[in-house]
């Protein structure tokens, strides 16, 4: 959606109060006694108020521009694919029935441990890494007491710690999206990968997923801040 930069009524008229738009890029140009000031504000999601968008007392005009993506194919995404979107990278791990979304893994990885404690976070979701995320955020916002969850969001805005059936994901599809992760510079799966899901009786652990021998996934527990073994983490996105 483009609309040339003009009045800002004009401006309104396109765009409805309280209506939600995507992917759209909204550049103000203010011109106040003389003062030429430009701000860019970059969003996926705009709830436009035009009443208060669009004063013209300050003179302001805008732009709408379209957000660059690069997208897959008319035919949507498949597992393995390679997802760039702005700054977002990483390999497609699972994708809905429509194509056109999904998540994606971080293109690196890191051995780290769950906690630095056995703390009950209440992040029990099995399938929902993004809610876990969320749920340890509100109890340490800054992530220190949290090694695991810390890197994850450390990707940048919309990245969590997947849960373990979100780690199965890519673990099931592991020689398909180690050949793309390969191809673009990335670190293979391995073995053993942390989940955020924490164990359901006992807080001391938390889940991580690993492959059987018939190639299938599975989880086991084991101490958050003390794992018997190296534990591996990875990185998730939803698009």
């Amino acid at each position: 959606m483009i609309i040339t930069q003009g009045h800002p009524y004009r401006f309104a008229d396109r765009f409805k109060s309280g209506k939600v738009y995507n992917r759209v890029k909204i550049i103000f140009f203010k011109n106040f006694f003389g003062c030429g000031i430009v701000q860019k504000v970059n969003l996926i999601e705009l709830k436009i108020l035009a009443a208060n968008l669009f004063n013209p007392v300050h003179r302001l005009h805008a732009a709408v521009v379209k957000v660059v993506e690069k997208k897959a194919a008319a035919k949507g995404w498949s597992v393995g694919d390679y997802y760039e979107v702005g700054s977002v990278k990483g390999v497609v791990v699972w994708v809905d029935e429509s194509t056109e979304h999904g998540r994606i893994i971080s293109l690196d990885e890191k051995v780290d441990i769950w906690a630095t404690g056995g703390y009950n976070t209440g992040a029990k979701s099995e399938e929902d890494g993004k809610g876990n995320t969320d749920k340890v955020k509100d109890i340490n916002a800054e992530l220190s007491a949290f090694p695991a969850f810390k890197w994850c969001v450390a990707h940048g805005e919309g990245w969590y710690f997947p849960a373990i059936m979100e780690v199965y994901y890519f673990l099931n599809a592991k020689e398909t999206v180690n050949s793309t992760l390969e191809a673009h510079n990335g670190t293979k799966i391995s073995d053993f990968y942390w989940s955020s899901t924490e164990g359901e009786e006992d807080e001391t652990a938390a889940l991580y997923g690993y492959l059987k021998s018939d190639g299938t996934a599975t989880s086991y527990g084991d101490f958050k801040e003390n794992p018997e073994s190296d534990t591996l983490v990875r990185a998730m996105y939803q698009f």
